[in-house]
């Protein structure tokens, strides 16, 4: 990298940054020391934004890392953008026009703060063979050798949690998989008694499980501190087709509400752990 990119990019980090009004070129002529064209044409250069943002984490990070993936919704209009289309947006809880970002972060366990990484833009229009889930699969698995020395664990949201996603992981990278599962989750206790030596197929299951409320005799208490205990077991899945771990966690606060004394109420969260 010669010298004179090395002084545009220190001053365009320090610039977006600084930047009033919209990110485009004209507005960085006004804002900045470069003239349009300079901007323009330090753009079309290739720069690999990974290796950079990779680089940071190893330096400024601890050891105790997760790789963190979601989507981002960003409100676009007009008709000639690339790849807009209809995406879901969280905060409105339901799809948009506009234009989504797959993106992976890394976050730092021990300082509890999150470093991007990496973020590609969801094309719209794909064909019959490839899903939007392909994608987001595939961008992982293009840089699993780099994700695997930074953490052995990916967490994403309850969408990820399908089995073209989980399985295409699981097979084609070295990475653990921690997900959340939905209410209605269909789980099924394994069976750990004693295996009859009669003639027929070993019974596997061991009833349905209840998500609402579990069976504590079936789960391995792993961890409790102060506010929180996490419940532990393996289990099968039916949608997923596979045996999972999953962590039952029930969180202790106070809430306080006026007019009222203090109540204790207990929140419960379910996720999982592909095994």
């Amino acid at each position: 990298m010669t010298r004179v990119r090395k002084q545009f990019l220190i001053h365009i980090f320090a610039l977006i940054v600084s930047l009033r009004g919209r990110i485009n070129f004209l507005n960085m002529e006004r804002q900045g020391t470069y003239s349009e064209k300079s901007y323009r044409l330090h753009f079309e250069k290739p720069f690999d934004h990974f290796a950079f943002n990779k680089h940071l984490i190893e330096t400024y990070c601890s050891g105790q890392k997760i790789i963190a993936t979601d989507c981002s919704y960003i409100p676009k209009s007009g008709k000639e953008t690339p790849h807009i289309g209809k995406f879901w947006s969280g905060c409105a809880s339901k799809a948009l026009k506009g234009l989504e970002i797959s993106s992976l972060a890394v976050i730092d366990v021990d300082n509890n703060t999150g470093m991007h990484l990496e973020c590609k833009q969801t094309p719209e229009n794909l064909n019959d063979e490839e899903s939007r889930v392909d994608f987001y699969l595939q961008q992982v698995i293009e840089k699993k050798d780099e994700l695997k020395q930074l953490a052995d664990y990916i967490v994403a949201d309850g969408a990820y949690a399908k089995q073209k996603y989980v399985d295409g992981l699981l097979e084609k990278t070295e990475l653990h998989l921690i997900s959340k599962l939905r209410k209605d989750a269909d789980l099924t206790y394994l069976y750990t008694g004693e295996i009859s030596k009669g003639k027929g197929r070993r019974k596997q299951y061991d009833g349905k499980m209840n998500c609402k409320q579990i069976d504590k005799s079936r789960f391995e208490l792993c961890c409790i501190d102060e506010d929180s205990y996490v419940y532990t077991a393996v289990v099968r899945s039916k949608f997923l087709k596979r045996n999972i771990r999953i962590a039952y966690v029930g969180i202790e606060r106070t809430i306080h509400i006026q007019f009222c004394s203090n109540r204790y109420q207990t929140w419960w969260r379910l996720y999982i752990s592909i095994l």
